[in-house]
C-alpha cells in the first residue's frame, strides 16, 4: 500500500511540476547583437521586436541629444536612434564611440493613400495667403520620388507601400 501511495503522489507531483508555467528572466534570454548593416538589411523583418545594435555613433543631436545617428561599414550605413521615455536622452559622451543600444523597430507605411492625402494639403495650402508655391513643388517632386520607389518596390517584393523606419532606444552603453 505503501508503493502504490508513493507512485500516486510521484505522479501528482510529476503532473503538477509539468503544469506549472515556464518563466523566463532577462539573464536566459541571449539575444543577437546587430551591427548596424545586418539591421539595414533586416529591419523589414524585425518589426515591432526589441533587438540589440551597435554602432559608431558619429553624431548626436544638439538640441537636448533626442537622437543618435549610428554608422557601420561605411557612411552609406547609418541608422538614427531615437532615446526612448525610459532613457530620456542621450549623453554626448557618445559621440565617436561604438555604442549599443536596446531598441524597438517600428515602421510607417507611406501608400498611395497617404500620398494623396499629402498631395491634397499641399494643394490646400496654396488657397491661403501664406502658401508656399515653392515649396509645394519640392514636395511634389518628393511625392514623385516616393511614387517611383514604391512602383520599384511593388515589382520586386510585391508591396505596395515604402517603409520608414523608427527605430527607439530603450538602453545604450559605450561599448
Amino acid at each position: 500500500m505503501k508503493v502504490v501511495n508513493l507512485c500516486v503522489s510521484l505522479l501528482v507531483l510529476s503532473f503538477v511540476v509539468a503544469c506549472q508555467p515556464k518563466t523566463t528572466t532577462s539573464d536566459q534570454i541571449t539575444d543577437e547583437v546587430y551591427q548596424v548593416d545586418s539591421l539595414l538589411v533586416l529591419q523589414d523583418s524585425l518589426i515591432g521586436d526589441t533587438v540589440e545594435v551597435e554602432g559608431f555613433c558619429v553624431d548626436i543631436c544638439g538640441h537636448g541629444g533626442s537622437h543618435i545617428t549610428l554608422m557601420g561599414s561605411d557612411t552609406t550605413q547609418i541608422v538614427n536612434v531615437e532615446a526612448g521615455s525610459q532613457i530620456g536622452s542621450f549623453s554626448n559622451d557618445l559621440r565617436n564611440n561604438n555604442v549599443r543600444v536596446k531598441v524597438v523597430i517600428n515602421e510607417q507605411r507611406v501608400d498611395e493613400a497617404f500620398l494623396s492625402d499629402w498631395e491634397h494639403r499641399l494643394d490646400e495650402s496654396l488657397k491661403t495667403p501664406q502658401g508656399n508655391p515653392e515649396a509645394v513643388a519640392m514636395l511634389k517632386q518628393q511625392i514623385a520620388e516616393i511614387r517611383a520607389a514604391i512602383a520599384e518596390r511593388a515589382e520586386k517584393e510585391n508591396k505596395n507601400y515604402y517603409s520608414q523606419y523608427h527605430i527607439v532606444a530603450s538602453e545604450y552603453a559605450v561599448q
